[in-house]
């Protein structure tokens, strides 16, 4: 879904709005429960600097094919959410969970992206 916000945003504000829906993602998360506090705090950083990585990658990669931007700016992304979200929650480095989210997320991200190429007219990969 970010990669496809990043392609209707491109030149129209897009670090600004991307930041609104991770800033509105926190907030709902801590109305719902105020105790989750640090968890809502984790989301935010983890997420905008998450976000930061993909849109740096998927900007590099614009013009290479739509599984080539997805998938590349999935990988990195991945890692430093997955880095930084469970450090951050829980106040402590858990390797097998960092390598496990981070596998997770690219396996998932690469199935979702070939999925999406192939069933969505709307999504045409751009020729290499």
């Amino acid at each position: 879904m970010r990669d496809r916000l990043h392609e209707k945003w491109h030149g129209k504000n897009l670090g600004l709005k991307m930041l609104g829906l991770i800033c509105a993602g926190a907030v709902i998360t801590y109305l719902f429960n105020q105790g989750s506090g640090r968890i809502a705090l984790a989301s935010v950083l983890s997420f905008s600097f998450a976000l930061s990585v993909d849109c740096i990658i998927y900007q590099f990669l614009f013009r290479k094919s739509e599984l080539t931007k997805m998938n590349g700016s999935n990988v990195g992304s991945a890692l430093v959410d997955s880095i930084l979200f469970p450090t951050i929650a829980f106040s402590a480095f858990m390797p097998w969970i960092i390598i496990f989210q981070f596998l997770a997320k690219t396996v998932g991200g690469a199935l979702w992206a070939w999925l999406l190429t192939r069933t969505h007219s709307s999504i045409r990969p751009v020729v290499e």
